[in-house]
């Protein structure tokens, strides 16, 4: 494989998932605007973001192994094409409840670049090295949603809300036309697997009761649950509690991309001289340190821009440190089903949020103590996870010694 076709599919992997990041991270800041416009109450709202998750999960599941029969390409392109329509459908919204089916055809389609995109760094890479491309990649695709709500409050102060789904379909049209003429696939045809529903279920079953597999998929689907409630709950309280001005808002959220790189940043240094479980165990102990912190605030003191942002930082370096690692981990207990194992690790991460997006929004009291809470029992639940993991991983190390002795 030539250095150029080497560099050439992260890079355009990073522009189709920073198109898809781009529909959230635009559209956030519009929440409390929304809830005005369409006279809905905030949980109501809150179903553009939860039915989105729910589509991301659905579409996950047919994604993954569907690239593993077509090829990762043709696939990426299929689900950008939807992508695309469901954002300019989003746009036109007439009702709060189209715009909750336009979002939900946004999210069939916004799963693709992920779920294909690890699966194709998968054919590509192996174990260090793929995790410090993923790295890479993350620190790359982070800005995205950091200056997408920069963008999104310029855009919508300028235009409206609706204009902001106009330009992520134009985002995606673009990136889906780059990868038609550029994208070389990564998947060989000898490789490519016959997909039928008896299939397809047999593998997503073998996948799921892999307890290493879930077990990786679940650390990374919680800790991205914890950020799925702040994002849920934030706009609100910055915007129509903290009177902070909509142009502002996004300021706040690159200042959490930038702490995530870092995290991302330390990861690819850090990996390699200490081992992936390790450097996962410190991003985990990170989260749960910043999730205290955050809960321990939410009681103690009022709340301020500034002080939410710093501590949902430290948040974000521990997940800069897990993400990639979490992703390296599950993806390599199935070698052969790169595509089914992308597509349920993304589901978990889709579905998992669902259940933090709805509590936080019918629990919510114009404060950050649902927020906080949230995060804090998704991280006690994702140490528990990694000390059985580890702890299963060793005995399974021993047992594997021992027969080879006896051998």
């Amino acid at each position: 494989m030539d250095k150029r076709f080497d560099w050439l599919v992260p890079a355009i992997l990073v522009l189709a998932i920073a198109a898809t990041e781009m529909a959230v991270d635009m559209y956030i800041p519009s929440l409390p605007l929304l809830s005005h416009y369409f006279h809905a109450e905030e949980d109501v709202v809150a179903l553009t973001l939860s039915g989105h998750l729910l589509a991301l999960f659905i579409s996950g599941t047919i994604y993954g192994p569907l690239s593993d029969r077509l090829g990762r390409r043709l696939t990426l392109i299929l689900g950008m094409t939807i992508f695309a329509f469901g954002a300019f459908l989003g746009g036109m919204a007439p009702t709060i409840e189209f715009l909750i089916g336009a979002r939900f055809i946004q999210g069939l389609g916004g799963s693709v670049s992920w779920i294909v995109g690890i699966a194709m760094v998968k054919d590509l890479y192996q174990d260090e090295k793929c995790s410090r491309i993923l790295s890479t990649m993350y620190m790359v695709i982070a800005f995205a949603p950091g200056i997408a709500p920069i963008i999104g409050t310029q855009v919508i102060a300028a235009s409206g809300w609706q204009a902001t789904f106009f330009v992520v379909a134009a985002l995606a049209l673009i990136v889906t036309f780059i990868i038609a003429i550029a994208l070389k696939e990564t998947l060989l045809p000898e490789k490519r697997m016959n997909l039928s529903p008896k299939t397809l279920f047999l593998n997503y079953c073998t996948i799921i009761r892999n307890p290493f597999f879930s077990g990786y998929a679940m650390i990374s689907a919680l800790l991205y649950a914890g950020w799925w409630g702040y994002i849920s709950a934030i706009p609100y309280i910055f915007i129509d509690v903290l009177k902070v001005e909509l142009i502002h808002f996004g300021y706040y959220q690159i200042a959490l991309v930038f702490a995530f790189i870092i995290g991302s940043n330390l990861n690819r240094f850090c990996v390699t001289k200490f081992g992936i479980n390790l450097v996962l165990i410190y991003g985990l102990i990170i989260c749960t340190i910043g999730s205290v912190l955050f809960l321990v605030y939410a009681f103690m003191a009022e709340s301020h821009p500034l002080y939410i942002t710093a501590l949902m930082g430290i948040y974000c370096i521990g997940m800069g440190l897990v993400f990639a690692n979490t992703a390296t981990r599950a993806l390599d207990v199935f070698p052969n089903l790169k595509g089914a194992a992308s597509a349920m690790m993304g589901g978990f991460e889709s579905l998992v949020p669902v259940a933090t997006v709805s509590i936080v929004s019918n629990f919510f009291n114009d404060t950050v103590l649902p927020v906080a809470l949230v995060q804090l029992i998704c991280t006690v639940v994702c140490i528990l996870i990694i000390s059985t993991l580890v702890v299963k991983e060793s005995s399974l190390n021993t047992m594997q010694n021992h027969f080879k002795k006896v051998a």
